[in-house]
C-alpha cells in the first residue's frame, strides 16, 4: 500500500480507506497526542491539506486498535500428577521397606479350629 493510493481512496469516498490509512499510520495514529495533531501529521507526510480528519483518527483508534496485537498464548502449564500407588497391591513404602501381603489358603484352613471375635461370648 503506497500514499498515493491512500489519497485516491479518500477523494473517491472508499469504504476501505480508513482501514488503509490505519496499516500505512498505526504508529503515527496509536501516540499519546492529540486527535488534531495526528490528523495535521499525517496531512503534512501525505503532502494534502485537510484530507484527514479527526474523526478518521478516532475511528482508526477505536475499531483498529486491536488488529495489530497478535497474542501468542499459552496454556499455563499443569503440574504433572503422581499416580496414587493402589492400598491393596501396595508391595513398597514410602519408608524404604517393603511390606509383604500374606493370604490364606482357603483349602488349609483347620475348619475345627476355634475362632474368637469381638462379638463371641
Amino acid at each position: 500500500m503506497t500514499k498515493d493510493l491512500l489519497i485516491e481512496l479518500y477523494r473517491q469516498q472508499d469504504r476501505r480507506r480508513k482501514r488503509v490509512l490505519y496499516d500505512l499510520f498505526s504508529d503515527t495514529i496509536q501516540i499519546n497526542a492529540s486527535l488534531h495533531f495526528i490528523a495535521q501529521m499525517i496531512n503534512k507526510e501525505l503532502g494534502v491539506e485537510g484530507l484527514i480528519t479527526q474523526d478518521d483518527i478516532k475511528y482508526c483508534r477505536h475499531y483498529f486498535k486491536d488488529t495489530k496485537i497478535q497474542v501468542k498464548a499459552r496454556l499455563p502449564e499443569i503440574p504433572k500428577r503422581h499416580p496414587i500407588p493402589d492400598k491393596k497391591n501396595e508391595t513398597s513404602r514410602s519408608d524404604g521397606h517393603s511390606k509383604e501381603i500374606n493370604w490364606t489358603n482357603p483349602d488349609e484352613v483347620n475348619l475345627n479350629q476355634v475362632i474368637k471375635s469381638k462379638f463371641s461370648k
